[in-house]
């Protein structure tokens, strides 16, 4: 089991812009948006090792619920598997490199109720496939917004 040492945990949170109530967002070293940090030479996402530090182990996934890849705030994550976290991504609109906000949804609702536009032309406003904007329309996805 990885366990940090007082020094390591302190070198940690030195990298981290603490926000109460908030993100905290990761300051240092970063691979594809993610913060990351070594560990007795192994490179560890940032966020797992805020999850490690908070709850005293490492789940297969690290989730987060705020949707911003240099968080680390432990309140921010929750423990999940790789099931849980392509469903969270499809329905949070991570697409092709691309990620949808609630404001791109709403866009998207509007130009469908207008029906002047194609499910394709409306996915190239947004850069995401007419798929996806097929599963927007029948509530496949997003329908929490």
């Amino acid at each position: 089991m990885l366990k940090l040492t007082a020094r390591q945990e302190q070198n940690f949170w030195d990298k981290v812009l603490v926000a109460p109530g908030s993100c905290h967002e990761w300051l240092a070293a970063t691979s594809n948006d993610y913060g990351v940090f070594t560990i007795f030479r192994v490179l560890y996402y940032a966020h797992r090792i805020s999850f490690l530090l908070k709850y005293g182990y490492l789940p297969e996934f690290v989730l987060h619920t705020c949707d911003n890849p240099s968080c680390v705030n432990p309140e921010h994550l929750y423990d999940g598997t790789h099931s849980d976290n392509m469903i969270d991504r499809s329905q949070r609109g991570f697409v092709q490199g691309h990620k949808l906000t609630p404001n791109d949804i709403l866009e998207v609702r509007k130009l469908l109720a207008l029906g002047q536009l194609t499910n394709k032309e409306i996915g190239e406003r947004v850069n995401v496939t007419e798929g996806i904007i097929s599963n927007i329309k029948t509530g496949r996805i997003w329908n929490h917004v």
